[in-house]
């Protein structure tokens, strides 16, 4: 039987990243930590995240999102091929890659405009 998931942390996510951005300019503030965090229906536009690693939920171990890549389980993939994979590329991959890529693209294509934008 598979572990139930640990409830996602609640936070003030607009006040986290007003006390991240403080951090990165020198003036107080403190680090981000957004491990435990639900960031679902979250508006990331805006937000000062730059060289961030941002990571999700996935069915696989891993779903860790930089500005120049993107990993899912065990395999990284450019921005470049997010962009362009054909639903038959994504069928490929699996079921799975299927329900992810077409539940997540938005949000993950979304998060890197953010990145892109700090990098």
């Amino acid at each position: 039987m598979k572990p139930k998931p640990e409830k996602p942390v609640a936070m003030n996510i607009e006040e986290v990243l007003r006390e991240h951005k403080a951090w990165l300019e020198g003036d107080g503030g403190k680090q981000a930590n957004l491990q435990e965090a639900n960031l679902r229906g979250t508006d990331l536009r805006g937000a000062y995240l730059p060289d961030t690693d941002i990571f999700l939920n996935s069915p696989w171990d891993i779903c860790h999102i930089r500005a120049d890549s993107i990993r899912i389980g065990c395999k990284y993939h450019s921005v470049e091929e997010w962009y362009s994979f054909s639903k038959n590329e994504i069928a490929a991959m699996g079921e799975e890659a299927e329900v992810f890529y077409r539940a997540k693209k938005n949000i993950i294509l979304a998060i890197i405009e953010q990145l892109l934008k700090n990098y």
